[in-house]
């Protein structure tokens, strides 16, 4: 089966972009999208006085929404076993055919499979958080800490239908 490639573009909080291409796994009405990526170089994040480790050759599938001030990723190994899955906190999501951007606004979770989790950059931010961008990146993170296992319990079974009905088709 032959995709279209789409561009996730993040919009660092420096202005530096970054981008990846991905194959559109599902795009509804421009408002939320659904992105396939293969990972092409092992990386490793913090958890809970661990290390969770995405090797090479595993792959995400990315969930972004126009209306919600985050995205989420679930990383998969080639046995589409659950690795982790992260949170970008985020603003301006824009979807269309040809990309997904939003601007990156520095935090981050990061969890593992058991529900174990940790916060990640806070030391990377221009101001305390309580006032960064406002307060509101703040009030995001408490209120994805305190809806964590249902946010985590939904992408994971929808990525779960989504990869059923993709190996379908594939």
């Amino acid at each position: 089966m032959k995709n279209k490639l789409i561009i996730e573009k993040k919009i660092r909080y420096d202005s530096s972009i970054v981008e990846y291409q991905c194959l559109p796994v599902k795009v509804l009405n421009n408002k939320e999208a659904v992105l396939y990526h293969k990972v092409k170089r092992s990386f490793e994040m913090p958890v809970d006085n661990s290390i969770l480790k995405v090797p090479k050759g595993s792959y995400t599938l990315a969930f972004y929404w126009c209306d919600k001030p985050y995205n989420v990723y679930v990383f998969r190994d080639g046995n589409n076993q659950i690795i982790g899955l992260y949170i970008n906190i985020v603003k301006h999501t824009e979807i269309n055919q040809k990309a997904v951007t939003f601007n990156d606004l520095i935090i981050d979770i990061v969890i593992t499979p058991s529900g174990k989790y940790s916060v990640l950059d806070e030391d990377e931010l221009p101001e305390a958080l309580d006032i960064f961008e406002g307060g509101n990146v703040n009030v995001v993170l408490k209120k994805l800490l305190y809806s964590l296992t249902p946010i985590t319990n939904y992408i994971i079974t929808e990525s779960e239908e989504i990869l059923k009905k993709w190996n379908k088709r594939c």
